[in-house]
């Protein structure tokens, strides 16, 4: 009897034993997977930034060998490539990788007004008409806008996030003025200019 009474606590305590040792397993299987995909993150991640400096390097390089004219060229291949549909921020970024944060800042904001301020003169005397066939009521909206607002619009659609180029294009169709236009462009984009110039300073480090 006094054996059977000691085995008794024994065979009551197995379960919770062996539910405690399955826990203990969950637990470590949980960790290994999370350690596993830290490991894939970093490697995806160190892949990526391999595959962005390579060729920021390439642009700075590109720069420094154009000495005092890198900046006008970086102004007249960033009027070509947004053009051509390359995206703002990108573009603003490159600036930063090669120029720094601060004079990239400036350059990308001189390059920005230049851009904006040439495809609103190419809409307005080059394309004009084609684009208010197909734009119509749209137009309307937007010519309305612009003649209450003028440069405080422009200023406030460029600090939203949206389309560059087709801003300019439907702003060069309207009867605002290009000196307006320039204004508002230069105040709302001056923050963007800053944000990915630093952004792409920071990547080219």
């Amino acid at each position: 009897m006094a054996t059977l009474r000691g085995d008794l606590p024994e065979a009551v305590s197995r379960p919770g034993s062996t539910a405690g040792d399955a826990g203990l397993a969950h637990s470590s299987v949980v960790r290994l997977s999370a350690f596993i995909v830290l490991i894939a993150a970093t490697v995806a991640l160190g892949h990526f930034l391999n595959a962005w400096l390579d060729p920021l390097a390439a642009l700075r390089g590109w720069v420094n060998r154009a000495g005092s004219a890198g900046p006008l060229l970086f102004v007249v291949l960033f009027l070509a490539l947004n053009t051509l549909g390359v995206p703002l921020p990108v573009l603003g970024a490159a600036a930063g990788v090669a120029f720094g944060p601060i004079a990239g800042a400036t350059i990308a904001l001189v390059a920005m007004t230049f851009t904006a301020c040439a495809q609103f003169l190419l809409a307005r005397h080059v394309v004009g008409a084609r684009v208010r066939q197909r734009l119509g009521h749209r137009l309307v909206r937007m010519s309305q806008l612009l003649e209450r607002r003028g440069l405080i619009a422009v200023a406030g659609l460029r600090l939203m996030p949206g389309p560059f180029s087709e801003l300019n294009m439907l702003a060069g169709l309207t009867v605002l003025t290009l000196r307006d236009f320039t204004i508002g462009t230069i105040i709302g984009c001056a923050p963007k200019a800053l944000a990915w110039s630093g952004i792409g300073a920071l990547l080219s480090f």
